[in-house]
């Protein structure tokens, strides 16, 4: 794959080249009494792993749900299998080998939906309920139903913003109510609001035929003048789309023209071009380009753009990462939630149809605010939850029914993301490795997040003694401010969590699992970092759902 192999050193980061996994020979398959299996992870688990060679150290190509019904192509048996214990791999069709001792036997129909829909009525996979108490308060969350009913310690203690999956269920506890969640988490109802202000924002299908470029208006109302400095005409509303025509002046003086006599500030559009494919971009006819000037995402097949949309990147000092990212994984849904080296604890909850396309970040949907066109994430590329569908399920591979989660072993195949800042001189360099999260950066961040901390308790501990000195009464420092109410405890510092569990995660080297949401043994963390903290914003009592502040 161009542009893959080189090792680079940018801003004192090094560049590793990309080396893709050297696999044996695929075995060869023998026929197989069974036709059709169904998955039951035999640890537990809401999600079964399956390899790109019947070997536990073999690279994940994906996941497949518990009860997901699948075809089996064949099997194999081994004389040793570590951590199978059937010493049995089954191939299952598209691809991929499964430990038999995460399946059995049945009669039943091949699986032949998708493991995530909409739900009716709306462009969200589940209803979602977001955390409201006030700020520096908290909101427990128990592993289980037993652990709340034995009167258990919570498993997490949720902030203002957090958020939660759904189910239908409701539990009444000792004269209160509590929602159980997809997971199968606790969580009291009170302290929390149904999730209603999400996007219904769709970018659009390009054709051959479409003019380009375009622009979708960014502010809520934008004025249209008969002559650049010229007199005012007309006012088009938030995403009204408009033909661009002609361009004059440059930077901040730039006009464009979007019809005759009607000019526009170009800083008030978000520009859809389309660009030749840049070098680097990998062989796979498929394709993404991320613009962070414009704060738009085109999807090209080969040269012809086939469909555009507005997108949420990262806000500084967050900013989504420039450069040629193979897509590494694919996952129907994840949860979000702070790492050890995070300083503010999050949790969202199953943000859904995620590309990951470096490290921690991705292209996903977001369902906490609808501010597409504008920087507001913690380093992903967030999008309406309509366009993380359609991308989803636009890009290559297709994830088979009954599976939660994809990935490409071989970096080489897969599609690339292409990030550039047209807003910027030097529009594009490559600032990031690729591929999933690497154990030594991730080490790197948390040493240095240990030392920062421990600098910010110096710096507190001598503004403390310098007041007693004087005899001033001391101020509270952030750790009395983070008191909880009764009976809660607030997070750790550290934070609440090491990796992120999903109902389809993708670890550094693998997927995660939804049942503990943690990564499986084996398996490096994943840290999507566009998790809404944004979002806590400091309201006034009664209660408010946070609003979106970017």
């Amino acid at each position: 794959m161009p542009g893959l192999s080189s090792l680079l050193f940018v801003a004192g980061l090094t560049l590793r080249p990309y080396v893709a996994p050297v696999l044996p020979p695929e075995p060869e398959i023998l026929p197989s009494s069974l036709q059709t299996v169904e998955v039951l992870p035999a640890n537990g688990d809401w999600d079964a792993n399956v390899f790109a060679r019947p070997h536990y150290s073999a690279p994940l190509v994906g996941q497949v749900a518990r009860g997901s019904r699948v075809h089996v192509r064949g099997e194999l048996s081994l004389p040793s299998a570590p951590f199978c214990p059937s010493r049995i791999y089954y191939a299952l069709e598209p691809f991929g080998w499964l430990c038999s001792s995460d399946a059995q036997p049945t009669s039943a129909p091949v699986t032949t939906e998708s493991v995530l829909s909409p739900v009716a009525g709306t462009p969200l996979p589940y209803r979602y309920a977001m955390v409201i108490v006030e700020q520096e308060s908290f909101l427990p969350m128990w592993r289980s139903l037993e652990d709340l009913w034995s009167h258990a310690e919570p498993e997490r203690q949720l902030a203002r913003g957090d958020s939660i999956a759904l189910t239908d269920t409701k539990e009444q506890f000792e004269g209160q109510t509590y929602y159980l969640t997809v997971d199968g988490k606790v969580v009291p109802m009170q302290g929390t609001t149904p999730v209603r202000n999400y996007s219904e924002w769709q970018g659009i299908a390009i054709d051959a035929a479409m003019h380009l470029p375009f622009a979708w208006v960014t502010p809520q109302k934008a004025a249209v003048y008969d002559a650049p400095q010229g007199k005012k005409v007309e006012e088009l509303a938030r995403r009204t789309k408009v033909d661009v025509l002609e361009e004059l002046g440059e930077g901040q003086k730039r006009w464009l023209r979007i019809g005759e006599g009607r000019y526009m500030k170009a800083s008030q559009l978000n520009e859809v071009r389309k660009v030749e494919r840049p070098q680097g971009t990998g062989t796979h006819t498929q394709w993404i380009d991320v613009d962070l000037g414009e704060q738009v995402v085109v999807a090209y097949a080969a040269g012809q753009p086939v469909y555009a949309t507005l997108t949420s990147s990262g806000r500084e000092p967050n900013h989504t990462p420039r450069g040629n990212y193979p897509v590494w994984g694919k996952a129907s849904a994840i949860t979000m939630k702070s790492q050890s080296y995070d300083d503010e604890p999050y949790y969202v909850n199953r943000v859904p149809w995620v590309l990951f396309f470096q490290a921690h970040n991705a292209l996903h949907g977001a369902y906490w605010h609808d501010r597409f066109g504008m920087v507001k994430s913690h380093g992903c590329a967030n999008l309406a939850p309509r366009d993380a569908k359609y991308l989803f399920d636009w890009l290559e591979p297709k994830l088979p029914a009954g599976w939660t989660a994809v990935r490409y072993w071989d970096l080489n195949q897969a599609p690339v993301v292409h990030v550039r800042n047209s807003s910027l001189r030097k529009s594009f360099f490559q600032e990031r490795n690729l591929g999933p999260p690497d154990k030594d950066e991730e080490a790197e961040r948390l040493v240095a997040a240990l030392a920062r901390r421990e600098a910010k308790e110096r710096e507190e501990a001598a503004a403390l003694g310098a007041q007693a000195a004087s005899g001033a009464s001391p101020t509270l420092g952030s750790e009395a401010s983070m008191v909880a109410p009764a009976g809660m405890v607030p997070p750790a510092s550290s934070g609440m969590a090491a990796g992120i569990g999903a109902p389809a995660g993708i670890g550094a080297a693998g997927m995660g699992t939804p049942s503990s949401m943690s990564t499986p043994a084996g398996m490096g963390p994943v840290t999507p970092v566009s998790a809404p903290s944004s979002m806590r914003t400091s309201l006034p009592a009664p209660l408010a759902p946070p609003a979106p502040t970017r």
